[in-house]
């Protein structure tokens, strides 16, 4: 990031017009579209996906032989092995960031198993059903704030009060400090 910041001041130095404010829209966009995809990587728990993809690529594609894997298989899976985690790693179908995304619309959706299968990303690369029956009932969306009890909601409140407000503290210190170290204006 602190590349990028000085590029940035870089830009706000030597640029004007049209060309300074085309720039920064880009980087805004893109730091938007990473944020978005950061959203949507920790709108699940972690392995949700996986175990997904998974078990799609072994009712799709079969299951992979284990017998030379470096540890030792807990439930069908051992977790590390390149032949278990490999679709999300090297497989277009099984890509994870349009697998959250699919994931996270449907989890939202409260859809059943059959509804979210059939519109999978895999679909796109073959019309075999793939049952995800074992892995996508456990589903769901993995921001803790919203699983707080009842009883729990004034601690919720609070704690997303002291986050806001050290996010909000923090850039207000970052503005100040942007505005001390301006250079003079060339010319």
């Amino acid at each position: 990031m602190i590349p990028g910041a000085l590029l940035l001041d870089a830009w706000r130095l030597q640029l004007s017009g049209f060309a300074l404010r085309f720039r920064l829209s880009f980087v805004v966009s893109l730091l938007a579209a990473g944020m978005f995809v950061q959203m949507l990587g920790s709108a699940l728990y972690w392995d949700h996906f996986i175990r997904i993809a998974i078990e799609a690529r072994a009712n799709w594609l079969g299951w992979p032989n284990k017998s030379g894997a470096p540890t030792d298989s807990q439930y069908g899976t051992c977790g590390a092995c390149f032949e278990d985690v490999h679709p999300v790693q090297w497989l277009p179908p099984f890509q994870p960031i349009e697998g959250h995304l699919w994931l996270v619309r449907h989890v939202l959706a409260h859809d059943d198993v059959e509804t979210a299968e059939r519109d999978a990303p895999w679909h796109r690369y073959t019309r075999v059903k793939t049952p995800i029956s074992l892995t996508y009932p456990r589903a769901r969306l993995d921001w803790w704030f919203m699983a707080f009890r009842e009883d729990k909601r004034v601690t919720e409140g609070v704690l997303l009060l002291v986050f806001f407000s050290l996010g909000t503290i923090g850039f207000a210190a970052y503005l100040k400090s942007s505005k001390c170290f301006r250079a003079p204006p060339l010319g």
